[in-house]
């Protein structure tokens, strides 16, 4: 069936396939296993061919031009990775009955965000060369969940926070992960209490002044993700969930649970870079020793590229790998045991510190469709690779009539990055499924997070919470 006359249902994580099955037109035992994250672009099954490749991996560094294939920009990540939040703890809680009262306008510069037109504004320490930003590791441990549930992980989170991120891996690819329980200073609900052992949909929402997700086999979290996310210096705590929602299980094991925290003095800076790794199966037949020549791709790539400029997101280092052509067609991409979970494990042999980008012909749904894209998780899990969720996933043979590889990159680099998609075309329960953020109007196309997979618009907030991210650095 050709591409203009695809069915196209998005949901905003796979586990709701389960939930929707007289929807989709399957039944329950067509859409089995844990849930990812993802694009839910449906459409009928196409062939592919299977072209071999040899091995190969090429880094390119980039620059700050247009061409993101050449250039002298250093390679390394530095750990004076960031910056602050541009969110004033009391402009974080918007009043529901006084929509003006702290939700900032997406016009007007935020509370500790400088004005563009005045350098030294609320920036007593601009000229200092030293007070740049910084990443941190505040938690690298081992945790045990007993029932599904970790004790009760305290927190100091230090003055100049900008955000948190909280990245669980190491555990059974077979259950699903998240962050439960987490208070901040004066027992302010980060993410509320019990929610991943109530959930319908693996998505906290609505109710949670931080949504966040479940992932398969590896998970994240960051915070702030919105005006009503509130991150403060002082004593955090937190619990790691694991279980399924697919059956209600909940596992007893040992996870890897990391925390890292973007610190800054400054006003948090308003660009950043971002490393990329790209992973080929030899779909359209590319290549790690082609695509860095290619018309094609690298044409995409400097439309990836633009589409973050207005939020001052710019390409640094960009590596090229092959992986197994049998990749080319993933037959199935549910849970973290799926072929999907085995192909994103392959970002273990990433070579730079950025996320990683899987280039394949199709992506089956398992009842007869194929899906456009998927990204690991909302976000992936944050400075890790090799886990069944560390990847975005692009079917090339899919793309839609009405969109393009740079915008299927772009859209789900943003999920992986921390965004939600603006609206959805289904409702969670008998609530409409909206991002968190105040800017993003409801319904629009022309908008890049949009399901439609044709906009191009970031918003003011969107640009925010992507540089929050700590893949995003700031040299």
């Amino acid at each position: 069936m050709p591409i203009e006359s695809m069915i196209r249902l998005r949901i905003t994580h796979v586990s709701l396939i389960l939930l929707l099955v007289g929807w989709l037109g399957c039944s329950e035992d067509e859409a089995t296993g844990n849930h990812r994250s993802s694009d839910a672009d449906i459409t009928a099954d196409s062939g592919s061919d299977a072209d071999g490749l040899h091995d190969a991996d090429t880094t390119v560094p980039g620059d700050t031009g247009d061409d993101v294939a050449t250039g002298d920009l250093d390679t390394g990540r530095e750990d004076d990775a960031d910056d602050l939040d541009a969110d004033d703890p009391d402009a974080d809680e918007p009043d529901a009955d006084d929509p003006d009262a702290d939700e900032p306008d997406a016009d007007e510069p935020d509370a500790n965000e400088p004005d563009a037109d005045d350098p030294d504004a609320d920036d007593p320490d601009a000229d200092d060369p030293d007070n740049d930003g910084t990443l941190i590791t505040l938690f690298d441990e081992e945790v045990d969940l007993e029932g599904g549930l970790s004790q009760s992980i305290p927190l100091e989170v230090p003055d100049d926070i900008w955000s948190l991120s909280i990245t669980i891996t190491d555990g059974p690819v077979t259950a699903d992960y998240t962050v439960n329980d987490w208070f901040g200073p004066d027992n302010f609900p980060v993410v509320r209490e019990g929610w991943a052992q109530t959930t319908q949909t693996g998505i906290c929402y609505p109710d949670c002044n931080t949504r966040v997700v479940l992932g398969p086999g590896a998970a994240a979290a960051l915070a702030p993700n919105n005006p009503a996310s509130l991150v403060e210096a002082g004593a955090h705590s937190f619990r790691i969930f694991g279980g399924s929602i697919q059956d209600g299980a909940t596992v007893t094991t040992t996870v890897r649970v990391q925390v890292h925290a973007k610190l800054v003095s400054n006003p948090p800076p308003t660009t950043g870079v971002l490393d990329l790794n790209f992973f080929f199966t030899g779909a359209n037949d590319w290549t790690a020793e082609t695509a860095p020549t290619d018309p094609e791709f690298q044409d995409a790539l400097t439309d990836f590229e633009a589409l973050y400029a207005p939020v001052g997101i710019t390409f640094g280092d960009i590596s090229y790998h092959n992986v197994d052509p049998s990749y080319q067609i993933i037959e199935s991409i549910s849970g973290g045991a799926s072929e999907l979970g085995q192909l994103f494990e392959e970002s273990e042999n990433a070579t730079l510190d950025g996320p990683s980008i899987f280039i394949v012909d199709e992506l089956r749904a398992g009842f007869g469709g194929v899906v456009v894209g998927i990204s690991g998780g909302i976000p992936g899990p944050v400075l890790t690779h090799g886990t069944p969720s560390s990847g975005i996933a692009l079917s090339y043979g899919s793309i839609p009539a009405d969109s393009s590889l740079a915008k299927l990159m772009a859209h789900h680099m943003g999920l992986f990055l921390g965004l939600f998609r603006t609206s959805e075309s289904i409702t969670l329960g008998d609530i409409p499924a909206h991002d968190p953020l105040p800017d993003t109007p409801e319904d629009d196309t022309d908008y890049l997070m949009h399901p439609a997979l044709t906009g191009e618009i970031l918003s003011d907030w969107q640009g925010r919470v992507m540089r929050k991210n700590p893949w995003i650095r700031h040299p």
